[in-house]
């Protein structure tokens, strides 16, 4: 694995771009509508399964999980195992210090989009001074490939703005109409973590980002320079909103490593499991839900975002 991760910020962030008065439109390709409500009611739950050397444990019974809510016992409604289906926002740094490593960014990100489902959906952003949508949801992988290898470097990057705007899209598509039809929405960002032109704060994208449903898959490329100015290691940022978000921070040694990261991201989504439960708490806006997920077969741990807020209905 050319993965190597740092304790608790192993988790992986899920992402959303700041869009000044637009969105992205619908998916080019439609996929059936989930059989649950995305609420209070009943609450989705992606879980990664791990034992020794960070193994994926996928032949796990419903009756192996048992999931609390803010200590409370809960019931699981509906259980499954495997591959589903997803929409995806592929976030690239394309700012002038990516440039030596451009063509291995892009190729990572090209063995990602050629690992996609028929029924899954992607779009494609690219962040410099300003964050740009090269490519729209569609299934289809020729255009996503070619917006990829469009992208070129310049400027600074504007990270936040990115991630902020790439949240609220997701959550808006999944929430509002449903239209995408998926279980999952996923954001593999590939960066060097480095932001100097956003005008997002890091807590509202960080915010935002727990708020929404999204899992971000970080890719932490090293920098070539050293970042001047920078208040905190950039790593541990976007470490942070992997997190937050029930995803993973994976800092390939250099950019020959890079092509093997798409197959890092594609297996664990193979192996995940996708719980949905009915919330026995009272309502509330307002407060942050803790969620747990605990195992009972030994030795086997499980990793899922640490909660969530109810929506405003």
């Amino acid at each position: 694995m050319c993965e190597r991760s740092a304790g608790a910020l192993s988790l992986l962030a899920a992402v959303t771009l700041l869009m000044p008065a637009r969105s992205f439109s619908a998916p080019e390709a439609a996929v059936q509508s989930p059989q649950f409500r995305v609420g209070v009611e009943l609450v989705p739950l992606t879980v990664t399964a791990t034992e020794r050397l960070d193994r994926y444990v996928t032949n796990l019974r419903e009756d192996e999980f048992r999931v609390t809510e803010d200590g409370h016992p809960q019931v699981i409604q509906s259980f499954d195992r495997g591959r589903s289906s997803i929409i995806a926002t592929i976030i690239l740094n394309v700012s002038a210090g990516m440039r030596e490593r451009l063509s291995a960014v892009q190729d990572a990100a090209v063995g990602f989009i050629r690992k996609l489902g028929p029924n899954d959906v992607a779009s494609v952003v690219d962040v410099a001074t300003t964050w740009r949508l090269r490519q729209d949801f569609t299934s289809n992988h020729t255009a996503l490939e070619r917006a990829i290898r469009q992208t070129t470097p310049t400027g600074g990057p504007a990270l936040f703005d990115a991630l902020f705007a790439a949240f609220k899209t997701l959550n808006d598509r999944i929430h509002a109409s449903m239209s995408a039809g998926t279980r999952r929405a996923v954001i593999v960002l590939v960066t060097d973590g480095e932001d100097q032109s956003s005008r997002t704060p890091f807590a509202d994208v960080l915010d935002m980002g727990i708020r929404s449903n999204a899992t971000v898959y970080a890719v932490g490329v090293l920098a070539t320079r050293p970042l001047a100015g920078l208040k905190q290691d950039p790593h541990s940022v976007v470490a942070r909103f992997a997190a937050d978000t029930g995803g993973r921070l994976l800092l390939p040694a250099d950019s020959t490593e890079l092509a093997a990261v798409h197959r890092e991201i594609t297996d664990e989504l193979d192996s995940q499991y996708f719980l949905v439960y009915a919330s026995t708490n009272p309502r509330n806006v307002k407060v942050f839900h803790q969620v747990s997920v605990q195992i009972t077969r030994p030795g086997v741990t499980a990793r899922i975002r640490p909660g969530y807020y109810e929506l405003e209905r």
